[in-house]
């Protein structure tokens, strides 16, 4: 009975994580995503009452992780007033246009459970493993039977000749995290089966999704994790092991399909292209270097305090006034647009956090999950470098960072019961 309540317990924290990293963004349920999130956000502001009251009723001091979570929400209040007083436009909007920030709740609610014992650290593994299961069979199969053409006049798919026509945008968080996770698990555990899961992740990522901001920060926070947890001789004896299999299968695409490499290749030099300033043959990254000139303009007339951010529902958003124009896709240059110079540090200041309780836990080194978390968000940040993955979509970093803190809170209680026995011994 115990068995089945904590499968039940897997999947519904599987479905409740599925929502907070909108898993169904740029899918055929996106409008659905975005009413239930609706629903999940209701919820969350009455769980955030509740809270809050509880603490007026039986006071208790905040602990850290509470007072960082509850300063997320001061951000989208300054958004709007930023966006009031360089466009006019409404508070209202510019509240509602940073919904989404509103979803690091989701952090307060799944700390408070684990504290309740609700749930485990092992189910919240468990429910990430499935969910990225069920995501890769769900993307696999939609790449194999729907042609992305049929969609080609909605948002869920991008014409790039470069990658070979038009691909699905699905959310890949969820690839990524267990490319990292199992790659870490086969170290700790040299069981082949790991690295073969891990590579079949990468594979969709590298050869299909064709991401090269994904790529090389998956690449990152793997190098990062070598550098950390190996010796010289060993990193020189893995580095030699991948060479090798890099090159036996460039080697067999090159002889299947030679196009598809020259084309690969093509996408890397476009970005190094673009990071030097000069215009590609790719209309995306040039359509990024044109956005990138209407922020720079921008940032430099409001510099500490950002933009703000405008609503589509309010005359049709930046689009009115600059035309094509999404913030999301400069990554940290549009979060300094947004944010400006002051509210881009504080919001990064995350890492810091993040950073500061992870040396402090450094002694679970021996968990893989530990790991995995505290290298997928290596990983996120330099993916936000470009993407602005830890502002557009906060909730993924900070549902990460609430494990890493439980994980020192559980450390710390381990290590006061042992002082205690000591005492009392």
């Amino acid at each position: 009975m115990k068995i089945r309540k904590d499968i039940v317990k897997c999947l519904g924290l599987a479905i409740f994580f599925g929502i907070v990293f909108r898993v169904a963004f740029r899918t055929p349920l996106e409008d659905l995503m975005y009413m239930t999130e609706a629903g999940v956000l209701v919820v969350f502001y009455g769980y955030l009452f509740l809270y809050l009251l509880g603490k007026l009723m039986k006071p208790k001091r905040f602990s850290s992780i509470e007072i960082f979570l509850l300063s997320l929400m001061v951000f989208p209040l300054l958004v709007g007033y930023s966006a009031s007083k360089e466009y006019h436009q409404p508070l209202i909007y510019g509240f509602l246009a940073e919904r989404a920030f509103y979803l690091n709740l989701s952090g307060l609610v799944l700390l408070s459970m684990l504290r309740k014992n609700t749930v485990t650290l092992a189910m919240v593994e468990k429910s990430f493993i499935i969910l990225s299961w069920a995501l890769l069979a769900a993307y696999m199969l939609v790449w194999l039977a729907v042609d992305p053409q049929k969609y080609a006049d909605s948002s869920l798919v991008v014409f790039s000749p470069e990658k070979g026509g038009y691909l699905f945008l699905f959310n890949v968080i969820f690839l990524i995290f267990p490319t990292i996770y199992y790659a870490i698990r086969y170290f700790h555990t040299k069981k082949t089966a790991y690295i073969l899961y891990a590579a079949l992740f990468l594979s969709y990522l590298a050869f299909i999704r064709q991401d090269r901001t994904i790529i090389v920060s998956l690449l990152m926070g793997v190098a990062v994790f070598f550098l950390r947890n190996f010796s010289l001789k060993l990193l020189l004896k893995y580095t030699a092991y991948a060479t090798f299999i890099v090159v036996i299968i460039t080697s067999g695409i090159y002889l299947a399909k030679p196009d598809f490499l020259s084309r690969y290749f093509a996408t890397f030099s476009n970005a190094f292209l673009t990071v030097a300033g000069k215009a590609t043959k790719e209309d995306a990254t040039n359509i990024r270097l044109i956005e990138t000139a209407i922020a720079a303009k921008q940032i430099i007339k409001n510099p500490y305090f950002g933009n703000g951010d405008l609503s589509r529902r309010w005359r049709n958003g930046f689009e009115r006034l600059y035309g094509y124009f999404y913030p999301s896709d400069i990554g940290l240059i549009g979060v300094v647009f947004i944010f400006g110079v002051i509210g881009t540090l504080a919001l990064n200041f995350q890492f810091l956090f993040a950073y500061y309780y992870v040396r402090k836990a450094d002694a679970l080194n021996y968990d893989a999950f530990f790991q995995s978390c505290k290298y997928f968000l290596v990983a996120l940040f330099f993916d936000s470098l470009s993407a602005g993955h830890i502002v557009f979509f906060s909730a993924i970093s900070i549902i990460f960072i609430v494990i890493l803190y439980y994980y020192y809170e559980l450390l710390e209680k381990e290590r006061h019961s042992i002082a205690v026995g000591a005492a009392q011994a």
